[in-house]
């Protein structure tokens, strides 16, 4: 059965970041994934596309656009356009999604719209409860381009903690018990 939600951003159309996504994805067998954007500029691999076309089939895929999904194909190819930000629910919780552009930990979005803001693009990796009982700001790093010296990394969500792993071998970065 399949259990947990794989989160993940700015793949930047990384060949290696897209195989070893796929690699989680198997090891992990989520119920559902989420993507925080960034999708495929300034690189666009055929792995990378494979991968976003089949989590769309696959069903349970959920995915906002980051700042670079927006910019114009130099290649010629449509890109994945994906709205703003999306609302998920989890059992008990409300995630919303974005890419981090509008939406991050010193702009919330508006209330009610979740208790766990979801966000990428920068590239680190943070999992916080922003105030005492309040929002809690979780980022899964970048699986392609990590910053601050951090791995490649992604998100796991089990309905109780929300944890960075590192993408090669699962090992907890940083994460949040709610």
């Amino acid at each position: 059965m399949k259990t947990g939600v794989f989160i993940f951003s700015d793949l930047h159309g990384q060949q290696e970041a897209a195989c070893a996504i796929a690699e989680a994805l198997a090891r992990r067998a989520p119920a559902q994934v989420i993507f925080a954007g960034d999708a495929y500029r300034p690189n666009r691999s055929p792995e990378a596309a494979a991968l976003l076309a089949r989590l769309q089939q696959d069903g349970g895929f959920t995915a906002v656009a980051g700042n670079w999904d927006r910019e114009p194909a130099e290649d010629g190819l449509k890109y994945i356009m994906y709205g703003d930000y999306a609302v998920v629910d989890v059992g008990s919780h409300r995630l919303f999604v974005t890419h981090g552009i509008h939406w991050h930990p010193s702009h919330l979005p508006p209330a009610g719209l979740g208790d766990i803001l979801i966000y990428g693009h920068t590239h680190l990796p943070e999992a916080r409860r922003l105030a005492e009982g309040g929002m809690v700001a979780f980022n899964p790093g970048s699986c392609a381009l990590p910053c601050g010296g951090f791995l490649p990394s992604y998100g796991w969500f089990d309905g109780n903690t929300l944890a960075v792993c590192a993408l090669r071998n699962d090992e907890i970065i940083c994460d949040c018990v709610l």
